[in-house]
């Protein structure tokens, strides 16, 4: 009885099989940086510090905005003892041009105004007219007739 003899062909094709499988081991260990997570976070990084950038931008332009309306607001009470005096505008959109607009504007209208400045629409047209009067910083408001009956006076 002979022992059994070593298959070289059999070692030299699981020997290639090792070298090859080495190979692309190492070729997509190599690959795992791309993944964004896992390449040190860099690009991750960069996109947070980008977006912290915006955010900084967008809180200036807001911090400017809230100091124009309190200006806005402050003006527009040294300007409400006339009704049809021009109004200071707010940083917003949808603003009226003067106290005599917002008397003559109708229930619909008023409501969205209120809304649009994130106001609330219960109450009577008197109260709501009130309430944006006070959010636009009109604190005194007289009538043009009244004013003008004083001068005559």
């Amino acid at each position: 009885m002979t022992a059994e003899q070593p298959n070289f062909v059999e070692i030299e094709v699981s020997m290639n099989n090792i070298v090859r499988s080495s190979m692309e081991l190492a070729t997509n260990l190599g690959r795992m940086r791309n993944i964004p997570a896992l390449d040190g976070s860099a690009q991750i990084l960069a996109e947070l510090r980008a977006i912290g950038q915006r955010l900084d931008r967008i809180e200036s332009r807001l911090d400017a905005a809230d100091y124009d309306n309190a200006v806005a607001r402050f003006m527009n009470n040294s300007v409400a003892a006339r009704t049809d005096n021009e109004l200071i505008p707010l940083k917003t959109q949808n603003f009226p041009m003067t106290l005599v607009d917002i008397d003559r504007t109708n229930s619909v209208e008023l409501n969205r105004l209120l809304e649009s400045h994130g106001l609330p629409t219960a109450g009577t047209m008197a109260a709501r007219k009130r309430q944006l009067k006070n959010y636009l910083g009109v604190t005194i408001a007289m009538k043009t007739r009244n004013i003008d009956s004083l001068r005559e006076s």
